[in-house]
């Protein structure tokens, strides 16, 4: 990516490589572009929730504990359909959260974008590798951690200030 509209020389950035290597495989394909990239949300969303399902599996040994927090982790949301039920597009003087957020909660990122699902999908997968790396001493799970840590970081930069916390914090 280039800005096009500042007269000082630079070069160009990585931008959406999620993006740029799915059209670019959809067009080597011959897939139509928007099926291609309805495809890939699908296939992301699979991931997420794999992900999900893999990090509740370590939390939780007990199956109605993990369904019940799969579907409210995976469905839930915020109360912003709450305040459209009551004729209300406000909160406290905001918008909602969920309206204009979608990193905010899993079903949107799910029903938004792509890359937002992956991302999300490698922050749970450095979590709980990189939980299982340090119950196991293991090098080989740590630097897959950060693989998926560098993964998430280069789809959703915001992503990695959260992870960092989580692990400094000793929180996971």
């Amino acid at each position: 990516f280039t800005i096009f509209y500042t007269p000082e020389p630079h070069s160009g950035a990585l931008l959406f490589p999620l993006h740029i290597a799915a059209g670019r495989l959809a067009g080597a394909l011959g897939l139509p572009l928007i099926p291609a990239y309805h495809l890939l949300r699908l296939v992301c969303a699979c991931i997420l929730m794999a992900s999900v399902l893999a990090f509740l599996s370590h939390l939780s040994t007990q199956p109605s504990v993990r369904q019940v927090a799969f579907l409210l982790i995976t469905l839930g949301g915020g109360t912003g359909w709450l305040s459209l039920l009551l004729g209300r597009g406000r909160v406290l003087g905001s918008i909602p959260l969920e309206f204009w957020l979608p990193e905010a909660y899993i079903f949107q990122a799910i029903l938004s974008f792509p890359h937002l699902a992956l991302a999300e999908a490698s922050l749970f997968g450095a979590c709980l590798i990189g939980v299982k790396a340090l119950e196991t001493s293991s090098i080989r799970k740590a630097l897959i951690a950060g693989g998926l840590a560098l993964v998430m970081s280069t789809l959703v930069p915001i992503y990695f200030p959260v992870l960092a916390l989580l692990w400094l914090t000793g929180l996971i």
